[in-house]
């Protein structure tokens, strides 16, 4: 059940956020071998974010995950910073990736925690 949640300061109409928002959940659950019936993906775009000292576009990606593996991320970070960073025409060295394993006991869905 990967949570990927964007925040980029490049300015998309509806359909643009949803495009993304929709192939972000496909690349998302290929790249974890998970359904994608479980990927939520949210898209917040036009922040104002500042990143080095400078306005100049950057993005936010917190990607969440139960069984997430640390030495999955590095190949995820620039899979992720690369479709990000395409998409929301951002480099992707002004592009942070924030990784959390979640534990299934804390994760809720359809009343009741994955653990139960």
């Amino acid at each position: 059940m990967p949570i990927v949640l964007v925040e980029t300061t490049f300015p998309m109409d509806r359909t643009a956020r949803e495009d993304f928002a929709l192939g972000l959940s496909s690349r998302c659950a290929e790249w974890l071998g998970k359904p994608e019936s479980s990927v939520m993906v949210r898209v917040r775009c036009e922040d104002s974010m500042s990143f080095g000292g400078s306005m100049e576009p950057c993005a936010f990606v917190e990607f969440k995950s139960v069984g997430l593996a640390e030495e999955d991320c590095p190949e995820l970070s620039a899979k992720l910073c690369d479709f990000v960073g395409e998409a929301c025409e951002t480099s992707r060295d002004r592009i942070y990736v924030e990784f959390k394993d979640l534990r299934r006991g804390y994760v809720g869905a359809r009343g009741t925690t994955l653990a139960g």
